[in-house]
């Protein structure tokens, strides 16, 4: 979609013979929406944690759009994603129907009935990838929800963006918002820092000096926990 003005030409020939040309021209302009911001950053949290934030988007059009949350930046990437697993699915059922032979051999299946299996599995399978999910944002640390949906018009949709991570260490990544009546998909930020539990001992280091054998010793250690709830075991 290009944005302005656009012209064209419609010919439309009748049984009669005549010929009419039909000028065509019109204007395109983006839909008023507002995104609340562009990055959204959490505050510091614990491994395994979890935040929410609630993120807000305002249609302030008369038309019920439709958004996605995707996780490329452009229809180009989807589609070459689609492609190279379609290519996959293709080499595989070449693969697969080419072994017939075999299966010939031991009266198992015909060539033809073979080549007919593989081909209804290849086709099922491009099916599938047309409505496949994938191409949705997903994250290990990070989620939106709902990832699509509707925004009617003159209202806020609030969405709501979950931060979880898995690990330790800062995390970022960035989701596209795929909204009817915008050319480009909307980047939208995520920015997140994960922490380690906070816990101080009353000792670094334990000397427990001579021992005896077949004894039992009994030593106390103060744990302090300046963070958050967690579970602890020792190894």
């Amino acid at each position: 979609m290009h944005l302005g003005e656009a012209h064209g030409i419609l010919n439309a020939l009748f049984e009669t013979g005549e010929n009419f040309r039909i000028l065509l021209s019109g204007t395109t302009h983006t839909v008023s929406v507002e995104l609340e911001k562009q990055v959204v950053r959490f505050f510091d949290t614990y491994n395994t944690m979890m935040r929410q934030q609630t993120y807000k988007v305002i249609n302030k059009s008369d038309h019920v759009l439709t958004y996605i949350c995707m996780k490329n930046d452009c229809v180009y990437y989807d589609f070459e994603e689609k492609v190279k697993l379609a290519t996959i699915f293709y080499n595989m059922k070449e693969s697969e129907s080419a072994k017939y032979r075999k299966l010939v051999q031991y009266d198992v299946l015909s060539s033809n009935e073979h080549e007919r299996v593989y081909t209804r599995i290849f086709f099922d399978e491009i099916q599938a990838l047309v409505a496949d999910e994938s191409l949705y944002f997903q994250n290990m640390h990070f989620s939106i929800h709902p990832i699509k949906g509707k925004l009617w018009p003159n209202k806020t949709t609030e969405l709501t963006i979950t931060f979880c991570p898995k690990e330790i260490g800062e995390f970022q990544t960035t989701a596209y918002l795929d909204i009817d009546g915008f050319v480009d998909r909307v980047p939208l930020n995520l920015i997140g820092l994960s922490m380690p539990p906070s816990i101080h001992l009353n000792v670094e280091t334990l000397d427990m000096d001579r021992v005896y054998i077949n004894k039992s010793y009994n030593y106390e250690i103060v744990a302090i926990n300046k963070g958050t709830n967690f579970k602890f075991k020792t190894l």
